[in-house]
């Protein structure tokens, strides 16, 4: 039985009443919520804190999807709800778009590791902390999350297409922009 089939029927004996299968789907989701969560939030115990309320609400949610895609939205949609919903009762103190945590993308992260200059790897960070969060997003769930454009078209609320097109220009933007970047960099030293 593949890890897939036995995520599905672990969700669907869920719906059916046998709570303690939840374990299953929370060990095979909570690593990429956690990731998810991770780019937005620098805070490790509000991390945490985000993503426990997350399967807290999924749990008494009561129904899962039972299909995989499906039920991997489902976890994604909710846990970009929950970053929302901490910065929005946040707001008295902390503007929603002045958040540390609006999008941006840990210096820690893994995936980090895979380019090898780490001057390239500031210069990239550093563009993206000037991106719309909303587009900085998109990009994340596809690059970062491997998310099919329509799993993140049912995230987001964008469609496919829209969502592609705003993939494409933040790399083409990245590309151009990094490349301006180390080029001004080599007469400021």
């Amino acid at each position: 039985m593949t890890d897939t089939v036995r995520i599905e029927n672990a969700a669907a004996a869920f719906n059916e009443g046998d709570h303690r299968r939840f374990g299953e789907v929370f060990d095979a989701l909570s690593e990429d919520v956690f990731r998810y969560v991770s780019y937005r939030v620098e805070d490790p115990a509000e991390r945490e804190d985000i993503v426990s309320d997350v399967f807290f609400k999924i749990l008494r949610s009561g129904n899962l999807p039972e299909e995989w895609p499906a039920l991997r939205r489902f976890c994604y949609a909710v846990a970009r709800n929950a970053v929302i919903d901490r910065y929005r009762s946040k707001k008295t103190t902390d503007d929603l778009d002045d958040a540390d945590t609006s999008g941006k993308i840990s210096h820690s992260v893994d995936h980090a590791s895979r380019i090898d200059d780490a001057s390239t790897i500031e210069r990239v960070l550093q563009y993206l902390e000037t991106v719309n969060p909303e587009y900085k997003e998109i990009l994340i769930l596809r690059i970062w999350d491997d998310l099919p454009y329509e799993d993140i078209s049912d995230i987001t609320g964008k469609s496919v297409d829209n969502c592609k097109k705003i993939v494409s220009r933040v790399l083409e933007n990245v590309r151009s922009n990094v490349a301006y970047l180390f080029f001004f960099a080599l007469f400021i030293r």
